[in-house]
């Protein structure tokens, strides 16, 4: 099944509790993860 048009996939809410207690690198780690998989779908 194909992905759909970037115009219908919407954002969800994510608590920021998930990651309250994440140093900055894991959280470079995690945007640095987010941005290949959005990279895969643009």
């Amino acid at each position: 099944m194909p992905t759909p048009p970037v115009s219908q996939i919407t954002g969800v809410y994510v608590s920021e509790l998930k990651y309250e207690q994440h140093t900055c690198a894991q959280l470079a780690a995690e945007l640095g993860s987010l941005v290949k998989i959005k990279s895969v779908f643009l």
